[in-house]
C-alpha cells in the first residue's frame, strides 16, 4: 500500500553527479508531494535540503574489488528493507545493475531506470566486451522488469536498447536530459567583451575529444585566427583516459589554449564565451554542456554521435562533424569565429530551441508525470 506521502527513493553512485543533474528533479519531488530520499555515495557530506533525507550508499564508480560490491549489495537490500520506498530510480547503469536488479527480484514496486548516456563501455562497439557480456545479465533483468520504465536521453540510445536488451519499446520515456534553468542561463552580451572565447568544457578524458580540440586550437592560431580556445574541467581520474594534469599545464603554458580547472559558476563562464565545441568520440546521452550552452546562447560544433546530433541543429544551431575529424572540426570553429552574423543568427536559434524544449520546469515536470503514472498503476 502506498504511503499517504509517496515514499521515493534514488539511488545514485556519485554525490556531485546528482547534485547538477537531479537535484532538481529531487525537489520538483518534493514540491509535489513526496517524501524522498537519496540513496547516494558520502550522502553524509550532502548539503541539507529541505525535504530531502540523504543516506549513504557505499556503492562506487567503475569496477570494484569484490568485497567493496558484496558490501553495497547488502547496503542496498538493507535500505529498502528499512525504507520500504513506494517508488525507486536507478540513476546510470551502475545503480541499475546493483540496486534496479534487487528491486527487480525482490520488490514488487515501480522502478524508474534513469540511462543517461550509453558511455563508453555501452555506447561504443567492441570496446570491453567482457565488461559489458558480465553486465548484461543484471542490466537485462533490471531493465525488463515489468513494473520497471526507463528513462533514456535521446532516441539513438532508445533504439540500442530495445536491440541489445529487449525492453519493450513503449516502457521507454525520450527525456532529453537534467534540463537547464534557462533563467540562469542566458545570453548576456555585454559579458562577451574583446576576442570571442571557443570554450570546451567537459571532464579531460581521451574520449571527450580534448585532443582534436587542442589540435584545432593550434591550426587555428597559426593561421591567425582572431580567438581564445579555453579548457574548461578537470580529469577523471577514476578513468585511465584521463589528461594528466602536467599536460593540461603545457597546453595552457604554451598559450595554444587556456585550461581553467574547475569552473563552479558555468553560468558566468557561458556568458563569457561564444562557441561551444563538444568533440566528443563517444555515444553522450545529452550533454549538459551543450544543453546550458544553448540557453545561454552560444553557437555550438559537435559531433555526430547519438546525444550531440539530437540537440545540435545542422546549420540552425550549430555544427555536427564526424568523430575525430581535426579537418572538419578546424573548419567549423574557423568559420564561426570569422562570421560574427553566422555566430549571431546560430546563438538565437540556440537560445529559442532551449527554451522551448530543454528548460527544467518542463523536463521535471514530464518526470514527476511519470513517478505518478507508474504510482497509479501499479
Amino acid at each position: 500500500m502506498v504511503h499517504s506521502k509517496p515514499k521515493l527513493l534514488y539511488f545514485s553512485n556519485d554525490l556531485a553527479f546528482f547534485l547538477s543533474h537531479r537535484n532538481a528533479f529531487a525537489a520538483g519531488a518534493v514540491a509535489a508531494g513526496f517524501d524522498v530520499h537519496v540513496a547516494v555515495r558520502n550522502g553524509s557530506t550532502a548539503p541539507p535540503t529541505d525535504g530531502i533525507t540523504w543516506h549513504n550508499w557505499p556503492l562506487v564508480r567503475g569496477v570494484a574489488r569484490p568485497d567493496l560490491e558484496i558490501t553495497a549489495y547488502r547496503s542496498t537490500q538493507k535500505l529498502l528493507e528499512n525504507l520500504k520506498p513506494d517508488i525507486a530510480e536507478c540513476i546510470t547503469f551502475k545503480p541499475i545493475m546493483v540496486a534496479g536488479f534487487l528491486l527487480a527480484r525482490h520488490h514488487n514496486i515501480p522502478v524508474v531506470n534513469a540511462v543517461m548516456g550509453l558511455g563508453s563501455v555501452f555506447g561504443t562497439p567492441n570496446t570491453q566486451p567482457v565488461l559489458r557480456a558480465l553486465c548484461r545479465p543484471m542490466l537485462k533483468r533490471s531493465f525488463t522488469n515489468p513494473r520497471s520504465r526507463v528513462i533514456i536521453e535521446n532516441a539513438d540510445d532508445a533504439q540500442t536498447l530495445v536491440e541489445q536488451y529487449g525492453i519493450k519499446p513503449n516502457n521507454i520515456i525520450v527525456i532529453p536530459g537534467a534540463g537547464v534553468d534557462v533563467e540562469e542561463f542566458k545570453p548576456k552580451p555585454q559579458k562577451r567583451k574583446g576576442l570571442p572565447i571557443v570554450l570546451f568544457a567537459a571532464r579531460m578524458i581521451e574520449e571527450k575529444g580534448v585532443r582534436t580540440f587542442v589540435e584545432a586550437a593550434g591550426k587555428l592560431k597559426e593561421a591567425g585566427a582572431k580567438a581564445r580556445f579555453v579548457l574548461c574541467g578537470t580529469p577523471d581520474k577514476s578513468k585511465p583516459t584521463a589528461i594528466p594534469e602536467v599536460e593540461l599545464r603545457a597546453w595552457h603554458k604554451s598559450g595554444v589554449v587556456e585550461w581553467w580547472g574547475y569552473c563552479e559558476d558555468m553560468a558566468e563562464v557561458m556568458a563569457q564565451a561564444s562557441i561551444l565545441c563538444m568533440p566528443s568520440e563517444y555515444g553522450e546521452g545529452a550533454p549538459k554542456a551543450i544543453v546550458e550552452a544553448a540557453a545561454a546562447g552560444l553557437a555550438i560544433v559537435a559531433t555526430d554521435i547519438p546525444g550531440c546530433r539530437a540537440l545540435v541543429k545542422e546549420g540552425k544551431t550549430g555544427f555536427l562533424i564526424p568523430p575525430g575529424d581535426g579537418d572538419r572540426l578546424t573548419d567549423s570553429l574557423g568559420r564561426l569565429i570569422e562570421n560574427r552574423q553566422l555566430r549571431d543568427e546560430l546563438s538565437e536559434n540556440a537560445r529559442e530551441f532551449a527554451v522551448s524544449t530543454l528548460a527544467v520546469d518542463k523536463v521535471v515536470s514530464t518526470t514527476i508525470d511519470l513517478y505518478r503514472s507508474l504510482l497509479n498503476e501499479y
